[in-house]
């Protein structure tokens, strides 16, 4: 047979080889994927939320969760709502009535989403990790801890195996200690190396960290899995960032390109 036709069998046979399956679990970046021009819905809605839930090997969502005046919880990115909504101003500074019919400026529309309402996130095995957002933009001071933590509390006792499938990410240090009392599964969002290592000895109990994944190295990740604890790596939208994630092998990937990650490790 003419060499020029093996290697054509050989580079056949190579590209087919299934890729092997890697433990790292795959997580849907506010549902089906935050800034990313391929997601069917908008970032954080109830729609992207049952999206990403009901795709075969989806591992589970992540969520921005921030508290509105009433003690209220409703699943939102940005800072203000006059980024991605006609309205103006910041969910902290609203009440529920006046969240609850607010949409975002896309073509379907899709309304903020109460935390409460959420309805696929009650039974089931798939994780939820729901990042607390912490700061009011528009009145440059922290939320009160403890109304957050209560608000989080009422709607944890509504979700089935939940100490098994949520788990709080945390970038408040000072709110670290509140949720840890209160039995939650707590992750540290940090790109700081020296951070991490910092409150891994302040917070033994702490269960890992999140990390962008052009900020955290295959040796940062190998160091924080060897100290027992987990490192999920986000701002994953390419192929070739699916691929620097295979070689570095965290815990887990919460992938904006939800339908690539899982065609990637599963």
């Amino acid at each position: 047979m003419n060499y020029k036709y093996l290697l054509i069998i050989s580079l056949i046979l190579v590209s087919c080889k299934k890729k092997e399956n890697l433990p790292i679990f795959v997580i849907g970046h506010a549902g089906a994927g935050l800034e990313f021009s391929g997601s069917v819905y908008h970032g954080n809605s109830e729609e992207a939320m049952d999206y990403a839930l009901n795709m075969p090997n989806c591992d589970g969502v992540e969520m921005d969760l921030r508290m509105a005046a009433d003690g209220t919880l409703w699943l939102s990115h940005d800072q203000t709502l006059d980024i991605e909504t006609k309205a103006s101003g910041c969910v902290g500074d609203k009440l529920s009535d006046e969240l609850i019919n607010i949409q975002y400026s896309t073509l379907k529309k899709e309304k903020l989403a109460q935390l409460s309402d959420i309805e696929i996130f009650r039974e089931g095995d798939q994780k939820l990790f729901v990042d607390v957002k912490h700061f009011n933009f528009c009145q440059n001071s922290i939320q009160d801890v403890s109304l957050f933590l209560s608000s989080l509390n009422s709607w944890r006792a509504t979700i089935s195996n939940s100490n098994d499938r949520i788990q709080l990410i945390i970038s408040n240090a000072d709110w670290i200690e509140a949720f840890q009392l209160a039995g939650w599964n707590v992750l540290f969002s940090t790109d700081d190396a020296e951070l991490r290592k910092q409150l891994s000895l302040d917070y033994p109990n702490l269960k890992g960290f999140v990390c962008k994944n052009g900020e955290c190295s295959k040796n940062q990740v190998d160091e924080i899995k060897s100290a027992g604890k987990a490192i999920y790596l986000y701002e994953v939208r390419s192929p070739k960032a699916l691929k620097q994630v295979r070689e570095k092998n965290p815990t887990g990937v919460m992938s904006d390109d939800l339908q690539g990650a899982i065609v990637e490790f599963k």
